[in-house]
């Protein structure tokens, strides 16, 4: 299958030994896109419910404190958000 330049359903021509088949089609989806996140950050331990502006609800893992990448994957392909998710240190004893 081609790639597309952009979104839409395409016609599907198959052609085999035993004949050919019309009227079949293949649509082409967008890929992810998402501008924001929030909570924006959360504790090193992981656990904070993170919602994106297209409903995508996940939950932080636990990860050393700092900036984290945020990226969502699909077939076709990636949304990344660098640095978008900031995990923070627990407070010093």
């Amino acid at each position: 299958m081609p790639r597309a330049d952009s979104v839409g359903t395409v016609p599907v021509t198959v052609v085999t030994a035993g004949g050919r088949a019309d009227g079949v089609s293949y649509t082409y989806e967008a890929n992810p896109v998402t501008t924001g996140l929030d909570p924006t950050s959360g504790p090193a331990s992981g656990g904070t419910a993170v919602v994106s502006d297209t409903e995508i609800v996940a939950v932080a893992p636990p990860e050393v404190a700092g900036a984290a990448d945020i990226v969502i994957q699909s077939p076709g392909s990636n949304a990344d958000m660098p640095s978008a998710y900031t995990y923070l240190a627990g407070p010093g004893i």
